[in-house]
Parts: C-alpha cells; sequence; structure tokens
C-alpha cells in the first residue's frame, strides 16, 4: 500500500524474480481510496510478554516425549481450524521443550512435516555446513542408520531449494555434499557412524573422494577447502537428550523479553540486549539474515556477560535472524523468552552442548513492519509513508516505486 497527501493506493507487486517483494519492482495498482473515506481501526500497543499457553498445546508437549506420533495427531484433531503440515511444523520449531531425540524420529518418517520445519531456518544465503550445524542443533538424528540417512537427504533437499537461485550444483550433489561433510565430520571424530576414525586423513584426500561423485566440480574446490577446515576447527554436533538439557542448560536473557513483531525499513531498530551469567571468552555468537543488516553482527562475550546489537531491515518480506554459535562454550540455550502461539514474531534458538567444540543456534524473528514499509508474509507490503519515496509514477495499471 502506497500512502499519499489524499489517497492510498493498493497495489500487487509483480515479481519477475527472486521470492520477494521490493521498492524496485513494479505494482499492480488494484484499489485507489480516498483519505477523506478511509477509517483505520485494531491497531494494538506492542506485547511485551507472551500470551498463556493453550492448555491443548501443553497437553501435546507432555505426550510428544512418549510417542509424538500420537501427540501430533492428538493436537490436529482437538485444532480449530485444523492444523496443516506447515503450521504444525512452526510449533515443533518454536517449542523448546520438545524431545529432540522424538523430533528426528518425526520428522525422518514424515517428509511433508520434515520439509516444512526445514524452510522454518530461512537457510537461503547460508553456507552448507553451517546451515548442517544448526539443524542438528534442533534435532537428534535417529538411531536408525536409514532413517538419519533419510532426514539428512530431506534436510538437503530443502537446502537446495532455499538457494537453488545462487547455488551452481544440483539436488542430488546437495545430497552428496551433506553425506560427505558428515563422513568427514566422523573421520575427524568418529561420532555417528557415517565413517570410521581417520586421524590421517588430508585435505587433498577428501576433496579427491568427493569429486568422484562430482566430476564435473560443480562444488567448487575451495568451498570443499572451507569446509574441511571448519570441521577442523570444530565438529558438527547434534542438539542433546532432554535429560542432558536440563543437568548442563544455561540461560541467555533477552531484553526486551519479546522481539517486536514490526519494524520500519531501513531503520535501526532499538537495543537488543542478549545476556549470560557470566562472561564467556569461548562464547560468540555471529547474526545472519537475508535482508537485515546487524550493528554489530558478531557478539563476543568474552568482552562481557551482556551485549547488544540493533539489526534493520534492507529488502521487503518476513524475515529471520539466524544465530549462529561459535566457541569452545557454544552450548548455550535460551529457556526464555519464548513464543509458543504467536506465527508472527520470537526469538528462538535450538540445542546445548556440554562439550570443548562451537556448535550454531538459530533464533527466529519475523517483522510484518510499521511506518515506512510493513513486512508481511509472502509478498504482501504496505508502505505508509516514506521519505524516500517522494514521487510515485502510476498508468496503465501498473506502477514503479522508486
Amino acid at each position: 500500500m502506497f500512502l499519499f497527501n489524499d489517497i492510498l493506493v493498493i497495489t500487487k507487486p509483480i515479481i519477475t524474480h527472486g521470492t520477494t517483494a521490493t521498492l524496485d519492482m513494479k505494482f499492480l495498482v488494484k484499489w485507489v481510496v480516498s483519505l477523506d473515506k478511509l477509517a483505520i481501526s485494531g491497531f494494538e500497543d506492542e506485547p511485551t510478554s507472551e500470551p498463556p499457553r493453550h492448555a491443548v498445546v501443553q497437553s501435546f508437549i507432555e505426550q510428544f516425549a512418549q510417542d509424538p506420533v500420537a501427540a501430533c495427531k492428538y493436537l490436529v484433531e482437538r485444532s480449530n481450524p485444523r492444523v496443516d503440515a506447515v503450521t504444525l511444523a512452526s510449533l515443533i520449531f518454536k517449542t523448546p521443550e520438545l524431545d529432540r531425540t522424538q523430533i528426528g524420529v518425526l520428522l525422518a518418517g514424515n517428509d511433508r512435516l520434515m520439509r516444512a520445519f526445514v524452510d522454518r531456518f530461512h537457510f537461503s544465503g547460508i553456507r552448507i555446513d553451517d546451515a548442517l550445524r544448526m539443524f542438528l542443533l534442533a534435532v537428534r538424528l535417529p538411531g536408525d542408520p536409514t532413517a538419519g540417512e533419510t532426514l539428512l537427504r530431506g534436510f538437503a533437499h530443502r537446502y537446495f531449494e532455499a538457494n537453488r537461485d545462487i547455488i551452481s550444483y544440483s539436488r542430488d550433489i546437495a545430497e552428496d555434499l551433506v553425506l560427505w561433510i558428515m563422513q568427514l565430520n566422523d573421520s575427524l571424530y568418529g561420532m555417528y557412524g557415517f565413517a570410521l576414525p581417520n586421524h590421517a586423513i588430508t585435505l587433498d584426500l577428501v576433496i579427491s573422494a568427493f569429486q568422484s561423485k562430482d566430476p564435473h566440480q560443480l562444488v567448487h574446490p575451495s568451498l570443499l577447502s572451507d569446509i574441511y577446515a571448519s570441521l577442523k576447527t570444530a565438529r558438527i554436533n547434534q542438539a542433546l537428550t532432554s535429560s542432558h538439557e536440563r543437568k548442563y542448560g544455561r540461560q541467555v536473557e533477552m531484553v526486551p523479553s519479546r522481539l517486536p513483531s514490526k519494524m520500519t525499513y531501513e531503520e535501526w531498530s532499538d537495543e537488543i540486549v542478549l545476556r549470560i551469567p557470566e562472561r564467556d571468552g569461548r562464547f560468540q555468537i555471529r547474526l545472519l539474515g537475508e535482508g537485515l543488516e546487524f550493528q554489530p553482527d558478531l557478539l563476543d562475550f568474552g568482552r562481557g556477560r551482556e551485549q547488544k546489537f540493533r539489526v534493520r531491515g534492507m529488502s521487503l518480506g518476513t524475515k529471520s535472524i539466524l544465530f549462529d554459535r561459535s566457541g569452545a562454550n557454544a552450548y548455550v540455550v535460551n529457556a526464555e523468552p519464548r513464543n509458543h502461539a504467536d506465527p508472527q514474531g520470537g526469538l528462538r534458538q535450538r540445542g546445548q552442548y556440554p562439550n570443548d567444540h562451537g556448535g550454531a543456534g538459530v533464533y527466529e524473528a519475523h517483522f510484518p513492519g510499521r511506518l515506512c514499509v510493513a513486512y508481511g508474509p509472502q509478498t504482501e507490503v504496505l508502505l505508509l509513508s516514506c521519505r524516500h519515496c517522494d514521487s510515485t509514477q502510476m498508468g496503465g495499471g501498473a506502477s514503479k516505486a522508486d
């Protein structure tokens, strides 16, 4: 929507490339409304705390540890309207109490749910080994090797779909690359059973092994080299069992306790504070997010137990913040704040690790927007006022905003 002094123009973006609308695109004019005939209602103050959890959701959580399939069936049957795979995956993604082992088993046996769950990470533009680290902080691979490989292949498929416009290799090669990463990790550390430990393994040897499956070198050797260096520095871990989480967990406190669901286009947010119990020189968080800019983009808790950052949106659409954890003590888990039911906002981190190897976690924040450009799901855009939009051309049913 474009707001002028006397009219409100409601449009639909004409997207010719990508999936997100930008102000450089043309817009199809749908309606033109005179402001003297327009009334606005329904605006509410931004909530500062989480709403109470519904009793059905609480019962779902309690049942999930024993039988995730039955728990999901219970939730679907008692929801009105009935939840679909995307909604169910979103709830699983946002609920930190759910047993990570059971999540892995459930996803490996339900392809639709698995695809929707992986898509919640918004892995576009994230290097594949970093994305794999983040994914495995949210689940534990099933004990059955076939089921574990099924889950990894599913991750590879969704990673490919999220990045198909910016990577040079095919979906099948993405599968091979993910399994190669897990085999390399096991060669170095012997964790998951994808390969026997081999501490004498070299970079030339592992690149040659992968290129036997990729003879045309669609995956550039420099990427393989970077992945090898990353794994040499820190192994790939998976989420802990629920009992270990209770034993080793540490909290990250956020101020404010709930991220805003709305942001102003190209304007910095208020400061967001992350706080851990004590200063830790072996724990950092790198901030990532397509279409987002951070200040700063690296939080080093060796400088203090409290770190601050600001974020602003540089493109339109629903956005996600990825918190890439690194350092020897990258096992901190965030218990609060949580976003149990609101599909539009909140902060989430998945997993924790009581070990001396790095890890990566993911928070998620959606910004439907306010004032200048409202960030909405898919391609819906709300432009209420913007000092950058001094002129707007319209004609022939289409418009282009500069």
